[in-house]
């Protein structure tokens, strides 16, 4: 089932956070440092990534761009989507 621009990120977030509990793994909620990716994934076997969700057709600001970044930098795996398939092929990376 694609995803359309009329899709919610609530809803495509649900539908990836089932998508990694059904690998056996952690959908972890980040909150409190403005810019921080939305997901922490961690799967078995210690693979991690952060995961910052958009709304179909929206983009990342400034600060979320940054935080991604610096993740990269630490050796992270870190990107952001607007889409459940996108989400999906970078659980998929890790």
């Amino acid at each position: 089932m694609a995803d359309t621009v009329y899709a919610s990120e609530r809803h495509i977030e649900k539908r990836v956070g089932e998508y990694v509990k059904a690998k056996h793994g952690q959908w972890i909620k980040l909150t409190g440092t403005k810019g921080i990716p939305d997901r922490m994934i961690l799967l078995p076997q210690g693979k991690v990534g952060f995961l910052e969700m958009k709304r179909p057709g929206n983009k990342t600001s400034a600060m979320q761009d940054i935080w991604l970044e610096r993740l990269r930098a630490l050796g992270f795996k870190a990107t952001w989507s607007d889409n459940y398939e996108d989400s999906v092929s970078f659980v998929e990376s890790l």
